[in-house]
């Protein structure tokens, strides 16, 4: 079984009801995340075997010199470099060695090259597995961000922006 977790409960612009109504989503974060947490946590006490993906965009606590906290209008660095956790849950199953973190620049693309991987030699043909076997050779893919309106890439570890068709300024975040 995978499941696929969309975290909208962390997005900014969230609020919680009840005893945290009227706080901000920055004042919230932390129990969002502890409640994703204890979700994590249940879907492990559950006895299945899955695979969770939890892909997230930035929450935009943090502005920059062109976009203010909170606004998404630009797509940031701030608001598209964020991580991916993909985490194998089961009852009769154990990690070897510690986690994976993946540095090179990596998409969606990079994501999907796991998922094949692990649907290709299912970590649960033993009673562990190596992270390391399902995180080797993967694509990687140089920054680019973009939404409706503008587009934003990394060229010689420099940002810039096209927001129309007229060219390109470099952005400095």
């Amino acid at each position: 079984m995978a499941l696929y977790y969309n975290t909208i409960s962390l997005h900014d612009g969230n609020y919680m009801l009840g005893q945290y109504s009227g706080r901000s989503s920055m004042q919230t974060y932390k129990i969002r995340l502890a409640r994703l947490s204890a979700f994590m946590q249940k879907i492990a006490q559950s006895g299945r075997r899955v695979v969770v993906l939890v892909p997230e965009h930035g929450a935009a606590f943090r502005g920059d010199r062109m976009q203010i906290s909170g606004l998404r209008k630009i797509p940031t660095p701030a608001l598209t470099l964020v991580p991916v956790g993909i985490k194998v849950v089961g009852p009769d199953i154990s990690r070897d060695g510690d986690p994976v973190s993946i540095d090179a620049p990596s998409s969606f693309l990079a994501m999907s090259a796991i998922v094949s991987k692990v649907l290709a030699k299912s970590p649960y043909d033993s009673k562990s597995f190596s992270p390391l076997e399902y995180a080797n050779d993967l694509p990687v893919t140089e920054y680019v961000a973009e939404n409706q309106n503008m587009l934003m890439i990394r060229r010689n570890n420099r940002y810039y922006l096209r927001q129309d068709p007229d060219g390109w300024s470099e952005y400095m975040p």
